[in-house]
């Protein structure tokens, strides 16, 4: 595929993604009409956006049920990680901690990490 027929698929597929999916077909059939070759790209790659897109949304992500059944103190609270050691966690998001509150080791200033 060379250089020019790459943008001008690129545009046709571009413009069509921010279109509403019932209102692709006749945006298509607009901007192909002279050429079949691209409408079936089109076609085609709009397609493989689409289950791609929702195979995606409907996968959980890997090992998050690794973390469904964490009950109990954070095994991190108390840990170092270089000069900084881990004092409290600041949250959750989805059962997840989201950031913890640090300080430096050896001094009495506070640091929070998101």
């Amino acid at each position: 595929m060379n250089p020019e027929r790459w943008q001008q698929l690129k545009s046709v597929f571009d413009e069509a993604l921010q279109l509403d999916p019932s209102q692709r077909p006749g945006y298509i059939d607009e901007g192909c009409a002279l050429d079949p070759e691209l409408r079936k790209e089109i076609e085609s790659i709009l397609s493989a956006h689409e289950q791609v897109r929702e195979e995606y949304l409907d996968t959980p992500a890997a090992g998050l049920d690794a973390f469904q059944d964490l009950g109990g103190a954070d095994p991190w609270i108390g840990k170092h990680i270089g000069p900084y050691q881990l004092v409290r966690e600041l949250g959750r998001l989805r059962r997840m901690p989201v950031g913890s509150n640090c300080r430096q080791v050896g001094e009495k200033e506070r640091t929070d990490v998101d």
